[in-house]
């Protein structure tokens, strides 16, 4: 799929405005939320969310889309999955919940908590740390689009006051 671009829409702006770490460029961020939300929009998207294994505690991925500007991935949550605290190497992303909630920490100097829900977009710059949770008792599905490419993830420990990087790993 291509996207004509367009004027930023209301939703960009509101995410754009917390945006805390790594600064991609202010196409790269419209770009990827405008792929997010024209996704998210599409009422059979569900139907492709991977199926989550009786007692499943990790995450399952589904790729949708994947274009030289960028990559959507669809990703089951069961109830109590965390990524860990991690990064997107280069690439920087936009994500939103389909179904359920999940609470992101993002490590930008200080510790921040943000509930996601389906009225909700998060961007993220490159570099940007965070560690993604499905707190609820409930499975969960949510849409990220990912630009730049998904080349390398960073994972790294919280130490409550700092993050020490532990290692990476090749992207997806």
């Amino acid at each position: 799929m291509t996207f004509s671009p367009q004027s930023p829409s209301p939703q960009f702006e509101a995410a754009r405005s917390r945006t805390a770490y790594g600064r991609p460029t202010r196409t790269r961020l419209d770009h990827l939320v405008r792929v997010l939300e024209e996704h998210a929009d599409l009422p059979e998207l569900l139907a492709f969310a991977p199926e989550l294994a009786d007692g499943a505690t990790e995450r399952a991925f589904h790729l949708l889309e994947e274009t030289d500007e960028h990559q959507a991935w669809l990703i089951s949550w069961p109830a109590g999955a965390s990524t860990g605290w991690h990064d997107h190497g280069t690439a920087a992303g936009a994500f939103t919940v389909l179904r359920g909630r999940l609470v992101e920490q993002n490590w930008g100097g200080g510790l921040k908590l943000a509930h996601v829900t389906s009225s909700t977009i998060r961007i993220h710059g490159a570099g940007h740390v965070h560690d993604v949770q499905n707190r609820s008792g409930e499975p969960a599905v949510s849409l990220h689009v990912y630009g730049g490419r998904l080349d390398a993830m960073n994972h790294y420990e919280f130490l409550g006051d700092r993050i020490r990087l532990l290692g990476a790993e090749p992207g997806r």
